[in-house]
């Protein structure tokens, strides 16, 4: 019986000897989790300061030196970068209303029109314009992008158009043209379709070598679906402060290399791209033919409108677009740029006559027309707009 008592005492040291080092151990998971915790909100908190103390360089440039510039690129940055999904087509900008960037509830951009309250809707004629973030109006207030000066232009002619931005940051023409039949199958019967593209589609070749037809995300996209570990990295760990601090700390002192640059020389480059160029030009070839039957099927004219690049530019530039073409000229999306301004020449434009090449529109112009590799200034914007009205007015 003494036995048994010692046996259960020793036991019950045991017990508490281990409940004690749990005690332990429970309480330095709680204080370092709790430490982890305050690092990771105070990271989080110097990296807000960091945001909102933060200036993009093209806001200082001289076509935003005037009475709206700064309070735009204050509104601006936040709006265009708040993004969600949206059936087939993938993703449009979320709602917003601000001073210079309105949003409706389907991710449109504000175009001004007139008012035609007054005006049978039979006798108005309806614009539908489509592209990436330089129709959706990257850089610039809702009344200075393409749409509206667009809608300006043709309505300076007595004529009753209204105006639809429909276009979407990193949209590809492919994308463009299944947002089109949604809202077609949704009763919009334009009378005009619009295309303003080539930017975006031809980054396809760098962001997913092996499939020109594809999107701007694409490998986000994937990974979604798959939900393998390199997802689950990137999207989860990846997003922790504590991660980006100990990989910038695991990184410190190597030499960075820019993604972008390119290591070989422009020629080989562009030898390399063929391939991916073709099949984007047979891209846009496909997508012209079901145009042709959309707009058979639903009665509305149509062009596909070939953008400029700064690297159409580049002979003419101001003195700031030559900034940008310093800070670029070795990157792999100008080469790509500079190519598909090559392909455009190669366009048989005579089998594809609504395809129109604008992209040398701004070769000689002495004002600054682009803000970015791609993006345009307000006169810019008003330059292409205008000439988009002269095929629309014939």
């Amino acid at each position: 019986m003494k036995l048994s008592l010692r046996v259960m005492r020793k036991n019950m040291n045991l017990i508490k000897r281990l409940m004690s080092v749990l005690k332990v151990f429970g309480t330095i998971l709680i204080i370092t989790f709790a430490l982890l915790l305050l690092i990771e909100f105070s990271l989080s908190f110097l990296g807000w300061l960091e945001k909102n103390d933060k200036v993009d360089s093209r806001s200082k440039m001289s076509v935003y030196d005037n009475d709206w510039g700064e309070k735009f690129w204050q509104e601006y940055p936040n709006i265009v970068m708040s993004q969600s999904y949206k059936p087939f087509y993938l993703w449009a900008v979320n709602p917003a209303k601000s001073n210079y960037v309105n949003v409706d509830d389907n991710g449109n951009r504000r175009t001004i029109n007139p008012n035609f309250n007054n005006i049978e809707k039979s006798e108005i004629k309806e614009v539908f314009i489509f592209g990436g973030s330089t129709v959706w109006g990257a850089g610039s207030p809702d009344s200075m992008t393409i749409a509206s000066y667009l809608s300006e232009e043709l309505n300076a002619q007595n004529l009753k158009f209204s105006v639809f931005n429909k276009g979407q940051p990193g949209h590809t023409q492919t994308q463009e043209i299944i947002q089109l039949i949604t809202l077609l199958k949704r009763g919009n019967r334009p009378d005009y379709v619009i295309f303003l593209d080539g930017a975006n589609d031809s980054s396809m070749s760098l962001i997913n070598p092996k499939d020109a037809y594809s999107h701007l995300r694409f490998n986000h996209t994937r990974d979604v679906f798959n939900l393998d570990f390199a997802y689950l990295k990137m999207h989860y760990l990846g997003s922790l402060n504590l991660y980006q601090l100990a990989l910038k700390i695991s990184q410190y002192g190597r030499e960075s290399v820019p993604l972008n640059i390119v290591e070989t020389n422009r020629e080989k480059f562009l030898e390399e791209s063929r391939t991916l160029i073709n099949d984007a030009q047979d891209n846009i070839h496909t997508n012209y033919i079901l145009m042709q039957a959309l707009s058979k099927a639903y009665d509305f004219k149509f062009r596909i409108f070939l953008q400029p690049t700064i690297a159409s530019k580049k002979d003419s530039l101001t003195s700031e677009e030559k900034i940008i073409w310093e800070k670029y000229r070795n990157d792999k999306v100008i080469f790509e740029y500079d190519a598909f301004h090559q392909m455009y020449n190669d366009f048989d434009y005579f089998k594809y006559p609504k395809i129109i090449n604008i992209s040398q529109i701004f070769d000689g112009v002495s004002i600054t027309t682009f803000i970015d590799p791609v993006h345009y200034s307000p006169e810019g914007n008003q330059l292409l707009a205008n000439e988009i009205a002269k095929f629309i007015l014939k």
